[in-house]
């Protein structure tokens, strides 16, 4: 996989054994989502690193 958010968490930090993103556009609404596996005792840190991706998706 070669998305960023996969090398970030993934590759990169080690917070999820896999992780995506995914999103549909209806006519009126759509919805982007984000799809993962990962530990419990990793939650809070991946929850931390998945919404900085977020917030620095708008940059690139």
């Amino acid at each position: 996989m070669s998305s960023r958010l996969f090398q970030n968490i993934r590759e990169n930090r080690g917070l999820a054994y896999s992780v995506f993103s995914f999103s549909s556009s209806y006519k009126d609404t759509g919805i982007f989502g984000i799809y993962s596996a990962t530990s419990p005792d990793k939650v809070n840190e991946y929850s931390e690193a998945v919404a900085n991706e977020i917030l620095n998706s708008e940059k690139v």
